[in-house]
């Protein structure tokens, strides 16, 4: 089970790290941020926060919840 959690957090800073390359053009992205999608940008902080201990479950589903009813 901690195995698990370790993954989930490794993961979760590297796509921390690689959306904040693509944003600021140091990466292998574009350096443009699609306004389109940020539901789904927003869902994956949300994401991130839960799986890093940020927020509490009760938290986490409200402001799912939020996100998804724009």
């Amino acid at each position: 089970m901690m195995f698990i959690f370790i993954i989930i957090v490794i993961a979760a800073v590297y796509l921390l790290m690689d959306s904040k390359n693509s944003k600021s053009g140091n990466g292998n992205g574009s350096g443009s941020y699609n306004e389109g999608n940020s539901e789904a940008r927003g869902i994956d902080v949300l994401n991130e926060r839960f799986a890093l201990g940020e927020i509490d479950e009760e938290e986490y589903l409200h402001k799912k919840r939020l996100l998804q009813n724009k």
